[in-house]
């Protein structure tokens, strides 16, 4: 009732403005794209990003439409039901709640709206707060979430990547396994190399901020966990491979390290990784 009672009605007399659908992917695919029509007014008062392409009297405010590339119909769902209610719902999403929860965040960072990128924000560290010991599947989530904020946000210091970093840090030596983990440390090896040094517990982490979670004493060796059975030797090498880029003393060895093919792959890492990441163990 409070998103009702301070809702202002005159904006509903402002002149429609068109947003289209226009991934090329979607494109491809469909004849038509998802279009939905907003009242240019709304849409301007809650994004100063979205008020210049409404008001800047070129192409898009001419044609009163605009074209959201990498935007899914999902989330421009949300994202309109936010800019009526001022808040949104997961229940009928396509995408897993904490991918949909990114996806705003994201959304709301490109077009510069502050209050909905706190609100995504806020539902998906409180659905992480309510999982300290995750399963496989809601891991495999995680990971997917932070893939996509990596991606395509600015930086590993925005404080979405952050939270969400530091939330696998702390269940590292758990999910090394999973295939999600091993896709992440291969196409971001600078986001491994963060994870690292976010589970070492005896220097400060190299991501500053609000790092909420604590990781002290949290972790085993990461040495240990790389070099176990049960971690793949892909992920082994996908580790090799990041510290290999970032570290001079990892360079002169790359050739063995970077191939997962290689015996001495999971032996080198735990001795490397070993003294490199030393931290205690769980008890």
């Amino acid at each position: 009732m409070e998103a009702l009672n301070t809702f202002n009605f005159n904006i509903l007399k402002s002149p429609l403005f068109k947003l289209t659908l226009g991934d090329k992917k979607q494109s491809a695919e469909n004849d038509d794209n998802t279009a939905f029509f907003v009242q240019r007014e709304l849409l301007a008062s809650v994004s100063p990003e979205m008020r210049k392409h409404i008001e800047n009297g070129m192409k898009e405010a001419l044609n009163g439409e605009m074209v959201l590339h990498d935007v899914d119909e999902d989330t421009l769902q949300r994202f309109l039901q936010w800019a009526y209610m001022k808040d949104y719902e997961t229940s009928q999403s396509t995408n897993p709640a904490l991918l949909l929860h990114a996806k705003l965040y994201v959304f709301a960072d490109r077009f510069n709206i502050g209050s909905l990128k706190d609100l995504s924000f806020g539902k998906l560290t409180s659905i992480l707060n309510e999982h300290a010991n995750p399963d496989h599947s809601f891991s495999a989530d995680v990971f997917t979430a932070a893939k996509y904020a990596i991606e395509n946000l600015p930086a590993l210091t925005e404080r979405l990547v952050d939270h969400l970093l530091n939330y696998i840090a702390q269940i590292l030596d758990n999910v090394c396994d999973l295939p999600e983990f091993e896709e992440l440390a291969l196409a971001h090896p600078h986001a491994a190399v963060a994870l690292v040094r976010l589970a070492r517990a005896e220097k400060p982490p190299l991501i500053k901020g609000s790092a909420t979670i604590p990781l002290s004493g949290v972790i085993t060796p990461l040495g240990d966990v790389v070099g176990s059975p049960s971690t793949s030797l892909p992920a082994a090498a996908a580790f090799a491979s990041a510290f290999a880029s970032t570290d001079p003393n990892w360079r002169r060895q790359g050739a063995i390290m970077c191939n997962p093919d290689s015996p001495p792959a999971a032996s080198l890492l735990r001795d490397q990784l070993g003294r490199y990441a030393a931290y205690p163990r769980r008890h």
